[in-house]
């Protein structure tokens, strides 16, 4: 009976080790690499499309307080929202990088002596 369970499992495992490890077809090989050559572009095209949505809606934020385009109070207007984005942005980093490091697996070991030393 043992033998049996074991050799229906390796035959289970077999089957799937072998359809996972079935070869791309040269055609799906080659569009797989062609999609992946898109995807610089693809993120490049997206980030100036981000930029220029995040652009308008300052301007528009500075132009509601009443700077006008091309004064000095829009320029340092369009600057300080920048800035704020970017301290935004910083903040932002900062406790994710922070939940990283808290979240972070801790392996302590004991010496000889009964000292625990984690890292």
């Amino acid at each position: 009976m043992r033998s049996a369970v074991i050799a229906a499992l390796s035959a289970s495992l077999l089957s799937i080790l072998t359809c996972c490890a079935t070869p791309e077809t040269p055609e799906q090989l080659a569009a797989r690499q062609a999609q992946q050559q898109q995807w610089p572009a693809q993120h490049q095209e997206n980030n100036n499309q981000l930029r220029q949505q995040i652009t308008a809606k300052e301007a528009a934020q500075c132009q509601s307080y009443g700077a006008q385009p091309g004064t000095d109070g829009y320029v340092n207007c369009m600057v300080s929202l920048e800035n704020e984005r970017v301290r935004e942005i910083d903040t932002f980093n900062a406790q994710q990088q922070t939940n990283v490091e808290a979240n972070r697996p801790r392996f302590c070991n004991t010496d000889t002596a009964g000292l625990s030393f984690c890292y």
